[in-house]
């Protein structure tokens, strides 16, 4: 039977770590929701790790800075994944092969940014 569940606590003690979208979750991509960003801090005070999940095709590092842009508090979140970061160690490993053909706008091409890899984001 479907559980409706109305806060974060009622379930949080469940996990080890949250895997949170950003957008529509944390952000409308200009403001971040409170009531969330308290929701992490509070998990993240018990313990728990908080990975932000993106499909940016950005880098971490250019997420971070729009988090930044936002205010988004530093105590809300221990990592952020993203599809940016997914394709950029595809391409760095040639499991894409090594021609690649871009598509998108000028400001994702920072997905070409010849900035490293972080292999253990949570422990950087």
């Amino acid at each position: 039977m479907t559980k409706i569940i109305q806060a974060l606590t009622e379930v949080s003690s469940n996990y080890d770590a949250l895997f949170v979208d950003l957008w529509g979750c944390v952000h409308d991509g200009v403001n971040v929701f409170p009531a969330a960003v308290a929701a992490l801090q509070q998990y993240r005070k018990t313990g728990g790790k908080v990975v932000l999940l993106t499909n940016a095709p950005r880098h971490r590092a250019n997420v971070q800075e729009h988090l930044e842009s936002m205010n988004l508090p530093a105590d809300s979140w221990d990592t952020i994944a993203s599809s940016g970061d997914s394709a950029r160690a595809s391409m760095f490993r040639g499991a894409v092969g090594e021609k690649v053909y871009y598509i998108g706008s000028g400001a994702d091409q920072t997905v070409f940014d010849p900035r490293s890899i972080v292999k253990d984001p949570v422990n950087a």
